[in-house]
């Protein structure tokens, strides 16, 4: 399992099996660039993310595809990320079921 942070977002993967989360801040925390660029702090978190991620075989989803996106009473949204080589490709459901388990309770969700 590998955690990966920064100031506003997290992530939880999986080498093992491919699964993995992303934690999304609640947007109306975000905060503008005071400087020229036209990004938040939340953008800049998020594409430092991808960028991490990306060195793990990782990938976010795409959160309009159904159950990839859940909203969470706080305002967070959990994203479900994309493993492009698991190690263990055969990975059972039950298998899977619980690193997705142990993925959002690293994120403490």
């Amino acid at each position: 399992m590998h955690l990966i942070r920064n100031a506003t977002h997290s992530a939880a993967v999986d080498v093992l099996t491919g699964v993995g989360y992303a934690l999304i801040p609640d947007p109306d925390q975000d905060v503008a660039d005071p400087g020229p660029l036209t990004h938040s702090l939340h953008a800049h978190d998020w594409d430092d993310l991808v960028r991490r991620l990306s060195l793990v075989g990782f990938e976010p989803t795409d959160e309009a595809d159904p159950g990839t996106w859940v909203e969470l009473p706080d305002g967070r949204a959990l994203l479900a990320l994309y493993g492009a080589g698991p190690v263990h490709a055969a990975t059972d459901p039950g298998e899977l079921h619980q690193s997705a388990a142990l993925c959002r309770e690293a994120l403490g969700v």
